[in-house]
């Protein structure tokens, strides 16, 4: 009855009167583990409260081994606070006890990519998360980026190309396939693709920067340098808009120049200033995640990854939440 009473206030807004109640649960059955469950869904997702949240999720693991959502949550936790290595362990576990659990693939397949360098294992979730969930057609898009990781630049093509046809016109896709066809002297059909970015997204300074480079290689100086300028003047809004943020307390992060960029060998899943976009869907129990990964940022030296990859799964549990079990 409490746990139940707690789901409700807590789904109503009244984290606190929640948590009351998943305390008096946990007291009258410390053998109870949807309650152990519930409470560190609020510690994690209302409160912030990490490593008392891990707690609680290690308490539903052991009185309910076999229940993958505790294992799913405990590594949301670990991802909020940073800890690569719970986030993959218990996301690796949850995927164990149901191998059926699309956004376990799809985060794993995140964090192969970005943190670890394992790209052929990230196309492999990527592969598990179309086959269970193909309306997720960001998955589509993240396998083009572990495949370009790879060195497969074919199947990357095919991926994205794929990803458009089936809906997912966003401005990253047609970039990264326009850093593509740029890699391979495919210029016509890069500025294509810039173009229709830019389309999508007048702001969208990386697009600008991209295209002058490939008009650049074109010979056309004079609408690069046009180019150049307009990724100049975006920039500056944007770093602008950065220096107000931080100012105002909010979590940021410096951007590079993005003039002049050679095309990059590397891309990234996800990236902070994206998900913090994209932040405000809270994840029911019953669907998938609408999730948009994103910006194009070449790869870092490793320390810097490892740093990167925080923020990125920071973000990325922030916006799955903890999962609540379908019955309560």
């Amino acid at each position: 009855v409490y746990t139940r009473r707690g789901t409700a206030r807590a789904l109503s807004g009244h984290a606190q009167l929640a948590l009351e109640d998943y305390e008096e649960a946990t007291r009258l059955d410390p053998d109870y583990a949807p309650a152990f469950l519930e409470r560190g869904i609020i510690l994690c997702d209302c409160l912030g409260e990490y490593d008392q949240a891990i707690a609680d999720f290690d308490a539903a693991v052991r009185i309910d081994s076999e229940q993958p959502l505790a294992s799913f949550n405990r590594a949301v936790a670990c991802a909020a606070k940073g800890d690569l290595e719970g986030a993959f362990a218990g996301w690796t576990e949850a995927i164990r006890l149901d191998p059926k659990f699309d956004q376990a693939h799809f985060v794993r397949g995140i964090l192969y990519c970005n943190g670890l360098d394992e790209f052929g294992k990230s196309v492999a979730d990527f592969n598990e998360t179309i086959h269970l969930a193909p309306q997720l057609l960001v998955a589509y898009y993240n396998r083009g980026i572990a495949c370009y990781n790879k060195g497969d630049l074919d199947q990357a093509l095919a991926s994205w190309t794929r990803a458009i046809q089936l809906g997912f016109t966003r401005v990253e896709v047609f970039c990264s396939r326009g850093i593509l066809h740029a890699r391979r002297a495919d210029l016509q059909e890069a500025v294509a693709d810039f173009d229709e970015a830019i389309r999508i997204d007048p702001q969208y300074a990386p697009a600008f920067s991209y295209r002058a480079e490939a008009r650049d290689a074109l010979g056309h100086a004079e609408e690069a340098a046009e180019d150049r300028a307009e990724a100049t003047r975006l920039l500056d809004i944007h770093n602008t808009s950065t220096r107000t943020t931080k100012a105002a307390g909010e979590d940021s992060q410096a951007t590079r120049p993005l003039t002049g960029q050679a095309f990059p060998e590397r891309l990234v899943c996800a990236s902070e200033e994206m998900m913090s976009c994209i932040l405000r869907r809270t994840v029911s129990p019953q669907e998938s995640p609408t999730m948009f990964m994103l910006p194009l940022l070449s790869k870092p030296s490793r320390p810097a990854a490892i740093r990167k990859s925080q923020t990125n799964v920071r973000h990325l549990a922030r916006l799955l939440r903890p999962r609540r079990l379908s019955h309560e």
